[in-house]
């Protein structure tokens, strides 16, 4: 999977803010599952809180109109700043759940400077581009196995949940247990 410039109309945006760069991404797959919008501010002068703004912007005119409840979940919008914020003020941006997911990018000393440099942060950040998958030798760990899940999963039916101090003995033993099964491979 992969991102790739959307041509839907995004001119609310940039009609609010035009001194901010404006650009939506969206997920190759059919259903666009995945949808992110970034906006590169080119002025650090610019309104420290416009981030809220443009996340109502995006919620009322974009998110409101899908009807893939997958998808509604899946937006996100990376703020591209010129230089660094204070971390009060990212932890705020990056922390508020309203409507998507938001993330603060910097884009001093020439890095995040292009629309490719970004394209490939984001692609590394959302769609874990970056990671390696190596082969799994499910032989060598015996504790992995799909029949050692099944007993686990089995075997947590006789466990009580109840509140009971002999309960809670009873669960820490098995979680113990498990544990140290688990180490052994």
């Amino acid at each position: 999977m992969q991102l790739l410039r959307s041509n839907i109309d995004i001119r609310y945006l940039t009609d609010a803010f035009p001194s901010v760069d404006f650009v939506l991404y969206q997920s190759d797959d059919p259903d666009r599952f995945i949808s992110c919008f970034v906006a590169r501010f080119q002025d650090v002068s610019i309104d420290p809180e416009a981030w809220l703004e443009i996340t109502s912007l995006i919620a009322v005119n974009f998110q409101a109109s899908l009807t893939n409840d997958f998808a509604t979940w899946n937006i996100y919008l990376a703020l591209v700043f010129p230089k660094a914020v204070s971390r009060h003020l990212k932890y705020r941006i990056e922390s508020n759940r309203f409507a998507l997911r938001k993330m603060v990018l910097i884009s001093d000393k020439g890095i995040l400077e292009t629309s490719e440099q970004t394209l490939h942060a984001l692609e590394d950040m959302i769609l874990g581009k970056d990671l390696e998958l190596g082969p799994m030798d499910l032989e060598s760990r015996p504790n992995s196995s799909s029949s050692f899940v099944r007993e686990v999963v089995s075997s947590t039916e006789m466990i009580p949940a109840d509140g009971k101090e002999k309960s809670s003995y009873t669960r820490k033993q098995h979680i113990a247990e498990l544990l140290s099964r688990i180490s052994q491979s």
